[in-house]
């Protein structure tokens, strides 16, 4: 009996081990879309890039923006690279999100 549960707590605690490091990428994920959805709006009044970068900076440390801007429309995508439990996993998260320009912005 003493084996068998041993063995269980052992496989207990690797799924939880697994599921903290799934929920730490989950909120990697949020603060990304959130971070390329501000870096979006912002992009779409024509704000400078070092300002844009700050502000994904601040709502996901670590991360790299990117700003395209296509026409009618800017595209703009943040990368989180591994970090706390995710980087023992090796994941890195991106997130895209694409912005009609505002009228008048760059006028």
């Amino acid at each position: 009996m003493t084996v068998e549960a041993a063995i269980g707590l052992l496989v207990i605690g690797f799924v939880l081990t697994l599921l903290a490091m799934l929920t730490n990428v989950a909120i990697m994920y949020v603060g990304a879309q959130e971070a390329a959805r501000s870096a979006a709006r912002m992009a779409s009044l024509d704000k400078s890039v070092s300002s844009i970068q700050a502000v994904v900076e601040e709502k996901s440390p670590g991360a790299q923006v990117s700003v395209a801007r296509r026409g009618e429309t800017v595209e703009v995508t943040v990368r989180v690279p591994p970090n706390g439990f995710s980087g023992a996993l090796g994941i890195s998260v991106t997130a895209t999100t694409v912005a009609f320009v505002e009228p008048g912005a760059g006028q």
